[in-house]
């Protein structure tokens, strides 16, 4: 009796059997051994490694492009997100800026001090004489570098003026005073408050300028013409 055997798997085989019965596959050759002692079946082929024949899961494969893709869309997002917020900033100034408001920021340019303002004047050859610059501690008004209030000031006598007996020597009616503030608002409060002590008691009305944070006040005994040369010199320093 002849043995038989699946070529594909091995398996024995019966006489009559036209299919294997452990793979399925159809009887086209099987091997014969010519002896019983021989019962040895015929060798399957080679099986490929799993590691040959694995493709990787469809979550694996998408995972890497995907998250390139969120990192892209996150990138753009934040840029959408800067760009709204500038043009935000710039329309807002621009609102600013039309509507006529004005910020009080300390002056970036032009005279700081009292004292320059009155160099600025002498260099443009108007009438001063001698002057006075005080500190906090000389200011007959004790408002110098008090909150609000000027940060220099310098009085000054116009030679085109005898001096007023009823006055003391550096006083603004015997030609005028320069004050200078942090910021246009308390220039602004302090050009107000005069101007209304002088409505309240015309003795002391004076000319007031003023440019900026810089208030130059003149004493009334100037004539208009006079007290107009120190406005115009004023705008332009």
């Amino acid at each position: 009796m002849t043995n038989r055997y699946c070529s594909h798997c091995g398996q024995a085989l019966s006489e009559d059997s036209r299919f294997c019965q452990n793979c399925g596959r159809p009887i086209q050759e099987t091997a014969h051994v010519p002896t019983p002692e021989a019962d040895v079946p015929v060798p399957p082929p080679p099986r490929q490694q799993a590691w040959e024949t694995a493709t990787p899961p469809s979550g694996l494969a998408n995972a890497l492009p995907q998250r390139r893709s969120n990192t892209l869309w996150l990138l753009i997002g934040t840029a959408v997100v800067i760009v709204v917020l500038l043009l935000g900033a710039v329309i807002a100034m621009v609102n600013v800026a039309d509507s006529g408001s004005q910020l009080s920021l300390p002056t970036l340019s032009g005279p700081q001090s009292a004292d320059e303002v009155l160099q600025a004047l002498k260099d443009e050859e108007l009438p001063i004489g001698e002057s006075v610059a005080y500190t906090a501690k000389n200011d007959p008004n004790d408002l110098l570098g008090r909150p609000n209030q000027y940060t220099s000031k310098v009085t000054f006598e116009d030679t085109r003026l005898k001096p007023d007996p009823m006055a003391d020597k550096f006083d603004v009616q015997n030609g005028g005073s320069i004050e200078v503030f942090e910021n246009e608002d308390d220039a602004i409060r302090r050009k107000e408050y005069v101007e209304d002590i002088g409505k309240s008691f015309s003795p002391f009305s004076e000319y007031i300028y003023r440019e900026g944070t810089v208030l130059v006040r003149l004493s009334h005994r100037l004539t208009p013409k006079q007290a107009a040369e120190y406005e115009n010199v004023l705008k332009g320093i």
